[in-house]
């Protein structure tokens, strides 16, 4: 009954530069370690450093988690910075094709003052895969002030974050312990009311992939993404109910459904 949406990867050049490092006339043994996309076209981005050395090195492109346009103004103005916002909000265009495409998706539920909350017959979830914190976050990051529909996404997040066994908190202080800027979360969260979340994995920042089958599924990801999926339909109004598993019909001269509710 739900649509799933699924995007491997919001940098594909990013990606690439990553594997470049394997390649001629590099030849290295490991990747590169590469946050950013590979924009090169900002102002004094020649003089970033080439090649990457580490995971903090400095290098040219836009940080495309601080790109959106959700108080972009208060980000990262060094063009070399991991974390630089780009030269105007949501500049980039690999920002532009999500923000294009969420906008397809998702219906507008939310009011254009910070304080209105998302209507409770909101529809969507956004389910945001990161490295390497091992934590569950929310909106807001740009702020430690809770969000309009604060307590829904705290029943979400704690109990996506349970199924996994991760640290939950708002944005601002898990994982980072501190205010972020023009991410992807709070740019849906605040312009459509999409209750989103991060959830950034432990497994290290290039994790091979048998981490899938070895680790992730064992993990419990199946079991928070499937409810992730099934209370999208109402997120806001299902947050506050159990959850529903179990269930069986059986058929005779009557038919018997059973279940098993836990909260």
């Amino acid at each position: 009954n739900q649509e799933i949406w699924i995007v491997p990867f919001m940098d594909p050049d990013g990606r690439w530069i990553v594997e470049r490092a394997t390649y001629p006339p590099y030849n290295g043994s490991l990747p590169w370690m590469w946050r950013k996309n590979v924009n090169r076209t900002a102002a004094g981005s020649q003089n970033c450093g080439w090649p990457p050395t580490g995971e903090v090195s400095s290098h040219a492109g836009v940080d495309l988690n601080r790109n959106f346009d959700w108080f972009w103004n208060l980000g990262n103005t060094d063009v070399c910075n991991i974390f630089y916002r780009g030269q105007t909000p949501s500049s980039e265009p690999e920002t532009q094709a999500v923000q294009n495409l969420f906008k397809s998706i998702f219906n507008d539920y939310k009011g254009s003052n910070l304080s209105d909350p998302a209507a409770t017959t909101t529809k969507g979830l956004l389910m945001n895969i990161h490295n390497t914190f091992g934590s569950v976050s929310w909106p807001w990051g740009h702020t430690s002030i809770y969000a309009p529909n604060h307590t829904a996404l705290e029943l979400l997040g704690t109990k996506i974050a349970g199924k996994v066994g991760y640290k939950a908190g708002q944005m601002s202080v898990i994982p980072y312990n501190q205010k972020i800027y023009g991410t992807l979360d709070d740019w849906l969260y605040g312009t459509l009311g999409i209750p989103s979340f991060i959830e950034e994995l432990n497994y290290g920042y290039q994790p091979a992939y048998t981490s899938v089958d070895l680790n992730i599924w064992p993990q419990g990801h199946l079991n928070a993404f499937l409810y992730a999926a099934k209370v999208s339909r109402e997120p806001y109004t299902l947050a506050f109910g159990p959850e529903t598993s179990l269930v069986a019909v059986s058929t005779g001269s009557s038919a018997i459904l059973t279940a098993s509710i836990n909260d």
